[in-house]
């Protein structure tokens, strides 16, 4: 089973610049959740990324100032969310929604492609099945990219755009870069519940009441319904697996099965990030075009390629939930291999997308025959 925690740590870029170029450049541990540390500063802003597969590259702006919202008004959510298909799972995943501008800026949630693995990993969608997740979502700080004066390219960045090699300049330094970062960090809790002795009545009725009883546990929910204590115990007794998550650099959260421990947990989740503000993960971003610095058509070009390439990602994400959900849950033969082989099609026009070649933008119908 893969944690959230390991799946957001990878490496961590160290920039050893020289006093007007960047070749001697030593590469440590990146974590690309969180910031990059250029000449022991630490960057939440100014640097490269890639939306397509989450890759942060090297700065190419030198003169790069991160600068707190001191107007930034703390922002605790809470959220839960009974899941029986797949498509419950993509729903919850695109509560946050990314948007592209017409001036060159890309806003994304940098949380939705872990989550949605962890949940596609840790919970079974099956007849027998059915599950329920709990997110606290902490939203600390923002910081703002300024630069002294107008901004500065590095020497070798620089020296790319003054002999016209721009596919260069996107290959070492990415078509977007990061010009604000919003940090703090989610917590998810996940319940599974053994229903394959239910009849369908049965059912209705208990995806009600781990729905109330999740409402009565996670503070913010607004729920005055009160179950038995035969109800509870049913749901206790049902209970075939949990676990809980987090992605707040070195964390350890806590699971939780009533009211007062959850508060505990969200109190301790505060504490966490106000004493360790390093430690704060990256929830949210704005991404620009290099144009805005350099007013070239050739950066346009690439920005708005690779917001199509994403946004058409996306959309074949979403078809392939709706063609998986009949895969998993059909028992007619021909119509699982019928699935089975459009899953193969779509995965390809993913792996296209992602590669930003090809990239066929989906209506939205395909596949629609395929249906339970």
């Amino acid at each position: 089973m893969k944690n959230l925690v390991n799946l957001l740590l990878t490496l961590i870029v160290i920039a050893l610049y020289s006093c007007d170029s960047d070749e001697n450049m030593d590469q440590t541990v990146l974590d690309t959740e969180k910031t990059i540390i250029i000449g022991g500063n630490v960057y939440y802003t100014g640097y490269g990324y890639n939306i397509l597969n989450n890759r942060i590259y090297r700065p190419a702006i030198i003169n790069v100032k991160d600068q707190q919202n001191t107007d930034f008004v703390e922002d605790l959510d809470v959220d839960i969310q009974v899941i029986k298909t797949n498509k419950d799972i993509e729903d919850f995943v695109s509560e946050e929604k990314d948007s592209v501008t017409t001036d060159n800026i890309f806003k994304i949630n940098r949380t939705k492609n872990q989550i949605r693995e962890y949940m596609e990993n840790q919970i079974k969608v099956n007849k027998n099945t059915i599950s329920l997740i709990g997110r606290i979502s902490v939203k600390k700080n923002e910081y703002n990219l300024i630069a002294n004066g107008e901004p500065a390219f590095n020497s070798r960045a620089q020296r790319y755009l003054d002999s016209g090699q721009i596919e260069r300049f996107l290959g070492k330094y990415g078509t977007m870069y990061v010009k604000s970062t919003i940090v703090g960090g989610d917590v998810y809790f996940l319940y599974s519940y053994d229903i394959s002795t239910m009849n369908e009545q049965k059912r209705t009725i208990f995806e009600e009441n781990i729905e109330i009883n999740a409402k009565n546990i996670f503070a913010g929910q607004d729920n005055n319904t009160v179950l038995s204590s035969d109800e509870q115990e049913e749901i206790r007794n049902s209970q075939s697996s949990s676990s809980v998550t987090s992605n707040i650099v070195g964390y350890i959260p806590t699971l939780v099965s009533d009211k007062e421990q959850f508060e505990q947990e969200v109190q301790n989740v505060m504490n966490y990030l106000i004493e360790r503000p390093a430690n704060n993960t990256t929830i949210e971003q704005t991404l620009a075009s290099f144009s805005d610095i350099v007013g070239l058509p050739e950066f346009t070009e690439a920005f708005e390629k690779e917001a199509k390439c994403y946004t058409d990602m996306e959309k074949w994400n979403l078809i392939r939930t709706r063609v998986l959900d009949v895969y998993d849950n059909t028992t007619d033969m021909t119509v699982k291999v019928t699935a089975e082989n459009a899953l193969i099609e779509i995965d390809q026009q993913i792996v296209n997308s992602t590669h930003c070649v090809d990239s066929a933008t989906p209506t939205g119908d395909e596949y629609a025959d395929i249906i339970l």
